[in-house]
Parts: structure tokens; C-alpha cells; sequence
């Protein structure tokens, strides 16, 4: 691909820095569709977690963050199809948006788009506690993006988590731990700083036994239950016997859900009850603790 001549004196030194150029070459007689994408601006370090992508091939199709390249930061798209007209989004770690780029074939022709990002985004800073004030580590952090739950972060081996860049508008997360009720929290950015502390309670722990109407155990269906803000969402572990156990739960009411084949059956359920016996199709009752 390159070919370069090597002096006598540069085996001597032992060492070169070469500093060589691909030129992109073209594919079937049209120009690649790669672009290389290119972020600069004052505040580069704030962007360290930006997300980019292609408006014609949005969510999986480019999952690329923008990576560190000497001074700036970088991410290579691919378009799909025939490149055309097309725009570039950088989002934040939520999935708003920041900027909003046109491009053209032409931009595609010459394979690099450089954006300046000329403001300062914000970040938020927290720590999860236990009821005795400890560091929780591994507390994870969901966040909604275009309807879809998806976790953003989780705290490390000092129980911190950082979320950043963040436009400075307020937003609505959930934190969830083994052990623990999952916390739903709305965070106030009206800084660029912004330092939590966040308490966990003990989680409540409902189990569900499912039988048919002769009171035999049924396995295989999908149990899910539901609170009263869309991050909160649980899923059941199967245990053996037909019973099927939700873990995190708050002392809030929650409603469950049943799919067994086409067939959905929904209730309303308290957590503190401990142990449901449901007649599959019929009403549940409960057993107590």
C-alpha cells in the first residue's frame, strides 16, 4: 500500500516516527462510504462520553462513542447503501441531542467530518448508600433512551458513579442493587457539577406460585411486574415447582404480569404480602408470609 525508502542511519538510531498518510482508495469505482468523524472544542474532556451516529442508520447500526485521538476525539460511521444526503447527531449519554450536522455525498467523497463543540456539558457525581451510611459498589444506573430502558453506568470499587456529558436540563434515572428496592430519582442539572447521595432501602421480595386448576405447578411462563414510573420494571427468576420470584421490589403496590403463549393475564399485587398463589386462569390469593 505505501512503499517508503529506509536510510542506513535511521537502523542506526533504531527508532523512526513515520508519519504516513492512507489515502481512501475507491470501491467499485465510487468513494467508500466510511466517515471519519472528528470532535474539537475548549471543553474536550467534557465529551469524553459522547455518542454519535448517522441519522440514516440510527440506534445499532453505528454504536460507536467517540474514542480519544491525540488532542481531539474521533469515531468511524458507515452509511448504509449508496451514501447521500445525510445528517450527524452527537448525543448526549441520555441520547439528546447536542448537534446536529448536515452532510452531503461530497462529505462522504472526502471521508472526514471535523465538528466543533464550542459549550461546556455537565456531569453528576454520586454515591449509593446502604440504611448505615456504607458505599454500595455495583449499583447500577438505567436511564430511559427513545422509550427503551438502558443503563448508563454503575458505581465502582469506591461505591462513585459519574454520568457525563449531560445537557443541563433535569432528567429521570432509576438505581437499582442486588439486595435493595430500586429508587427512581429526577436529577435537577443546574450546574455543571452536580454531587448526590443516594440512599437505598432493603428490597421487598414477592413469590409467585402459578398452578393450573387442578393446583398443579406450571413452569414456563414469563412473569414481569410493573410500578408506577416506566423505569420501574422487573422481571421473575423461574425457580423449580412452577414459582417465580421478583427481587428489588419497593413496599409499593405493583402489577404483575402473566404470559403463558398468546395469553396475557395482568393484577395488582402488594410486595409485603410475600408469597402469591395465582390459579392460572383464575384470580390470585395469597398465603401470607
Amino acid at each position: 500500500v505505501i512503499e517508503r525508502e529506509v536510510a542506513r542511519d535511521e537502523f542506526e538510531l533504531g527508532a523512526r516516527l513515520m508519519d504516513l498518510r492512507l489515502e481512501r482508495a475507491p470501491v467499485g469505482g465510487a468513494a467508500s462510504p466510511g466517515l471519519l468523524v472528528s470532535v474539537r472544542g475548549p471543553f474536550i474532556e467534557t465529551l469524553e462520553d459522547l455518542r454519535v451516529e448517522l441519522a440514516s442508520a440510527p440506534g445499532t447500526a453505528n454504536p460507536e462513542q467517540l474514542a480519544w485521538s491525540d488532542e481531539h476525539l474521533s469515531a468511524r460511521l458507515v452509511s448504509p447503501g449508496e451514501p447521500a444526503d445525510d445528517s450527524l447527531r452527537l448525543y448526549d449519554l441520555l441520547g439528546r441531542t447536542i448537534l446536529e450536522q448536515e452532510l452531503s455525498a461530497t462529505d462522504f467523497q472526502r471521508g472526514a467530518i471535523e465538528l466543533y463543540v464550542a459549550h461546556e456539558l455537565a456531569a453528576v457525581e454520586f454515591v449509593t448508600l446502604d440504611g448505615s451510611g456504607r458505599r454500595l459498589v455495583d449499583a447500577e444506573v438505567f436511564v430511559l433512551r427513545s422509550g427503551v430502558r438502558e443503563r448508563v453506568t454503575r458505581t465502582n470499587s469506591d461505591g462513585v458513579g459519574r454520568l457525563r456529558p449531560l445537557l443541563a436540563e433535569a432528567f429521570t434515572c432509576s438505581i437499582q442493587r442486588q439486595g435493595f428496592a430500586t429508587r427512581v430519582e429526577t436529577v435537577a442539572v443546574d450546574r455543571r457539577e452536580v454531587d448526590l447521595s443516594l440512599q437505598l432501602e432493603p428490597e421487598e421480595r414477592l413469590t409467585l406460585h402459578l398452578v393450573d386448576e387442578d393446583g398443579r405447578s406450571i413452569a414456563g411462563a414469563r412473569v414481569r411486574a410493573r410500578g408506577a414510573h416506566e423505569l420501574l420494571r422487573w422481571t421473575a427468576t423461574e425457580q423449580e415447582g412452577g414459582s417465580y420470584t421478583l427481587a428489588g421490589l419497593g413496599q409499593a403496590s405493583v402489577q404483575i404480569d402473566i404470559q403463558r403463549g398468546d395469553r396475557l393475564e395482568s393484577f395488582l399485587a402488594d410486595p409485603l404480602l410475600g408469597d402469591l398463589r395465582y390459579v392460572w386462569p383464575a384470580r390470585a390469593t395469597t398465603s401470607g408470609r
